[in-house]
């Protein structure tokens, strides 16, 4: 059986930041890589830092994700690029690097939190837990909504079917 592993917030936005440094590495590496074992690297580089990617969407938006690791990405390699590889550093590059950072951190302060199946399992009714843990299938999970609609409302009940179906799906999808 496959553990899960549970990723904080926080725990996500040092992926990102991981991952987007290795990204700078790697690019670097697809330019200047010229044996069997620099290349070897650049791919080791790359598995990891798409892995960090990943982990961090499983926390955060993924297009925050992205936009952020790209970003980091893309700054950095400019940077990397101008100093340590003697690129030209023209006025108008830093300014548009620094626009792209200025967006980067933007992005990072309007991030919200993914409804994660288990978020959603955490924040149950205890009428509609009972029904989730019961329940084999969507379709007997839906009439066993119905038929409590005393004890939850009709609107509530939609509501945390649709939540409880999307996180059964993602339940179903892990095993």
């Amino acid at each position: 059986m496959i553990q899960k592993i549970i990723i904080s917030k926080n725990l996500a936005w040092l992926l990102i930041l991981i991952g987007g440094i290795c990204e700078v590495a790697w690019v670097s590496g697809l330019k200047y890589a010229d044996t069997l074992p620099l290349k070897a690297l650049t791919g080791v580089g790359i598995a990891f830092s798409f892995t960090c990617a990943v982990l961090a969407m499983k926390r955060l938006e993924v297009s925050i994700v992205y936009s952020v690791f790209v970003g980091i990405g893309t700054g950095g390699v400019v940077i990397a690029e101008i100093v340590l590889f003697g690129e030209e550093a023209s006025l108008i590059k830093i300014a548009l690097i620094s626009t792209l950072m200025l967006g980067v951190l933007g992005l990072k302060c309007s991030v919200k939190e993914s409804k994660t199946a288990q978020d959603i399992h955490d924040h149950l009714p205890e009428e509609l837990e009972s029904l989730f843990i019961e329940s084999g299938d969507t379709q007997d999970f839906a009439t066993a909504c119905h038929t409590k609609r005393g004890e939850v409302s009709n609107i509530e009940s939609k509501q945390n079917f649709s939540l409880l179906s999307k996180a059964q799906n993602d339940k179903t999808l892990e095993s």
